[in-house]
């Protein structure tokens, strides 16, 4: 994926390598990239080891304004959550983060940072799905899923986010989405309906897709924005970041879908703003290096934002 890593405002490339350190191709704003991951403390998991790193997802979880990596692994390891602080200097937090306290274990692929319940803190799904039969499946298996791949067949994952960064496993309760179990791959979040929740689209091997619309209760305000390029046709503003102010907070996040594992994700960004019915202002920093600064408003709408 390509976002800012470092805070320089250029945007740099993580890749994500399965039974190998990963690697940060860092931008040195001349045409190169200068490969920098075990200095920035991205290559090894939380054991200083190598992992079967799988699907990325990028949010800011505990609200210090600083993006953080979440990568997903096999089965029989732990995931890994890079915070970022300070700015440009990774450590895999999974243990303090509560992601290690799951209802289950899986081989996670396509993962996704959304507010599902709009109370301003990025919660956390993934999905799940066997690679090898080291390891029985789950059950029950979904319908649709062919019984060969049924073989193979794991629970997704729910987690959510406090607000301080960290998770509480939400899965057993969340029978649409973790109930039952198939050969999951693919992960990505857009709002469906536009009624301002994120809901979830798994891709599986061997068996039928599966749309997970949001109906979370009680949810907070929320704010989409669509961040626009009019020189270069209205096209969308991949790797602006912006920053909404609402309710004396501020929430931030990077335009680019390109996430999660073979998927990409609904442009709009998603701010779940929480008890704030008004959003104060947004400051966006365009793929161009400039920054504007726009007047907010009323929450719970979606705002299209272009580049003057």
């Amino acid at each position: 994926m390509c976002a800012d890593f470092n805070g320089d405002a250029w945007p740099d490339i993580f890749c994500s390598d399965d039974g190998r350190p990963n690697r940060v191709f860092i931008n040195k704003q001349n045409g190169t990239f200068a490969e920098e991951a075990v200095s920035r403390g991205l290559a090894y998991n939380a054991m200083g080891a190598p992992a079967a790193n799988m699907g990325v997802a990028l949010a800011d979880v505990d609200g210090d304004g600083l993006g953080d990596l979440f990568v997903t692994h096999l089965t029989e390891e732990f995931h890994s959550l890079y915070k970022q602080s300070p700015r440009g200097v990774f450590s895999d937090q999974i243990a303090p983060a509560g992601l290690q306290q799951q209802a289950w274990r899986g081989t996670g692929f396509g993962t996704v940072f959304a507010d599902f319940n709009c109370d301003g803190a990025p919660d956390l799904a993934f999905a799940n799905g066997l690679v090898r039969r080291l390891l029985p499946g789950h059950t029950p298996v979904a319908a649709g899923v062919d019984p060969w791949w049924g073989r193979y067949a794991q629970k997704a994952q729910l987690f959510a986010n406090d607000g301080s960064g960290k998770f509480r496993d939400i899965s057993p309760a969340q029978k649409s989405f973790s109930g039952t179990a198939m050969v999951g791959r693919s992960l990505a979040v857009g709002d469906i309906d536009n009624d301002g929740a994120p809901d979830l689209v798994l891709c599986p091997v061997g068996g039928p897709v599966r749309l997970l619309r949001n109906v979370a209760p009680a949810r907070g305000h929320w704010l989409k924005l669509r961040l626009l390029l009019p020189q270069q046709g209205n096209r969308d503003a991949i790797g602006a970041e912006a920053i909404v102010s609402a309710g004396g907070k501020k929430h931030w996040a990077v335009l680019q879908p390109a996430t999660s594992y073979l998927a990409s994700n609904d442009p709009a960004l998603h701010f779940g703003l929480g008890a704030a019915i008004a959003v104060d202002s947004i400051e966006v920093l365009w793929p161009d290096g400039t920054k504007e600064t726009f007047g907010g408003g009323v929450a719970d709408r979606l705002m299209l934002l272009t580049k003057k």
